[in-house]
């Protein structure tokens, strides 16, 4: 820490300035006559917290229940678990200027803390729950993560910028590779790597559109391949997917000057809304660490979380529903010094219902219409990892109430 220390000293105190820009459209020069050398350092404290209601899809027959299902059979969803997720972690981000408009970023993010909790929800317990007696004890208190998480290494250029060429926008570009750089987490350890190369591309554009207003807007996209196979079952093509699935995302709003001294002294407000679509997928939910470490598998009469294709269970990982994420954030700068500066944000985000268990039993390769475990060419058509005691339609794992929200505080200096 020590040393992190003085090299931050040592970029903030060295010479190089740039003007007033909404942080995310700052990229750093080198080799250019203004600026031979340019170069970013940051830490930054960040918390998540994360709250889930979780249910279960319940199959309601009219002759054995005709008051909970009085128009016919129906599958209804039933209140079994409050899940919470939360996260401490300290980033280090540092960002080096390779030529003019063109930098190369490095992230380290360090989990401090990452833990999930289960509770059951008002009006359910031990007598009246459909899940918690058969899936995990509650309440559930998962292992405390903690480590260095996979590293992140960006490339940003601007396409073009209105400080280089007035008149026209900011427009800057980023593409990140996200290294499966730490050891992968499983259900019954405290590792934090997440066991994937994450491919990322952003866009983002401003222009002043008068003094001490910047009107924002953004996209980004995200995609997953499989880095740890004893996490992820991949290479079948009765699985569906094997990775988490790929993300898109989409961002406007304002960057407000609210105090502005000169170019290199000011504090600024962000105000931004966004949207994020996350496809369907095979990821670690919420309920990763409880069906990963569940011991229904030993006991014959529970069958939850076995995989009859291949007579193995679960390890967590399940294939979730594509869902929505709508939110916004509220940011501050505060740039005390041509070299320095203090960052903070907080956001807010919902989802709305989605499933967190929603496997399919397999694909028809024969194409004679049936799942077959032994078909025409000799091909076993099921799944390996299908769980019908969590992936059949009346048995799914289903996420309400979805809310997550958090913020950073952070330190940079500029070289």
């Amino acid at each position: 820490m020590r040393k992190l220390f003085l090299a931050v000293a040592f970029i903030c105190l060295s010479g190089g300035l740039v003007h007033a820009e909404p942080t995310v459209l700052e990229v750093e020069d080198s080799f250019v006559s203004s600026r031979p050398f340019g170069a970013k350092a940051a830490i930054r404290y960040d918390v998540t917290a994360t709250f889930i209601q979780v249910n279960r899809e319940l199959v309601c027959q009219s002759s054995a229940q005709p008051l909970l299902c009085p128009s016919g059979n129906a599958s209804l969803v039933a209140r079994e678990l409050d899940a919470r997720r939360v996260q401490h972690r300290m980033i280090v981000d540092t960002r080096f200027g390779l030529y003019r408009d063109l930098e190369l970023g490095v992230e380290l993010p360090v989990v401090l803390l990452d833990q999930v909790t289960l509770g059951y929800a008002p009006g359910v317990g031990p007598i009246n729950t459909l899940l918690g007696n058969q899936l995990t004890p509650v309440p559930y208190a998962g292992p405390k993560r903690a480590g260095l998480g996979d590293i992140t290494l960006r490339l940003r250029g601007a396409l073009m910028h209105h400080q280089r060429d007035p008149g026209v926008p900011a427009m800057v570009m980023e593409l990140a590779y996200t290294l499966p750089s730490a050891q992968s987490m499983r259900a019954n350890n405290s590792s934090v790597g997440e066991g994937v190369h994450g491919l990322a591309l952003r866009l983002d554009t401003s222009y002043p559109a008068q003094p001490g207003l910047h009107p924002r807007f953004g996209v980004a996209a995200k995609m997953y391949l499989v880095a740890d196979e004893n996490l992820y079952v991949k290479g079948f093509k009765t699985q569906g997917v094997a990775a988490p699935g790929p993300e898109l995302g989409v961002y406007g709003g304002l960057s407000i000057f609210a105090w502005k001294k000169s170019d290199h002294k000011f504090l600024t407000v962000d105000i931004l809304g966004d949207a994020q679509y996350i496809h369907e997928g095979r990821s670690p939910t919420i309920m990763f660490g409880p069906i990963g470490t569940s011991q229904c598998s030993l006991n014959p009469q529970c069958s939850t979380t076995t995989f009859p294709a291949t007579g193995g269970a679960s390890n967590g990982i399940t294939h979730v529903q594509g869902h929505l994420k709508v939110g916004g954030s509220l940011g501050t700068r505060y740039r005390f010094h041509p070299r320095m500066e203090v960052i903070a944000s907080a956001f807010g985000r919902y989802s709305p219902s989605y499933f967190l268990s929603y496997g399919i039993n397999g694909v028809d390769l024969d194409g004679n219409g049936q799942i077959e475990a032994n078909n025409a060419l000799g091909q076993n058509e099921f799944s390996p990892v299908y769980a019908p005691g969590l992936d059949e339609p009346g048995q799914r794992l289903k996420a309400s109430q979805h809310i997550d929200f958090g913020g950073y505080i952070g330190f940079s200096g500029r070289y």
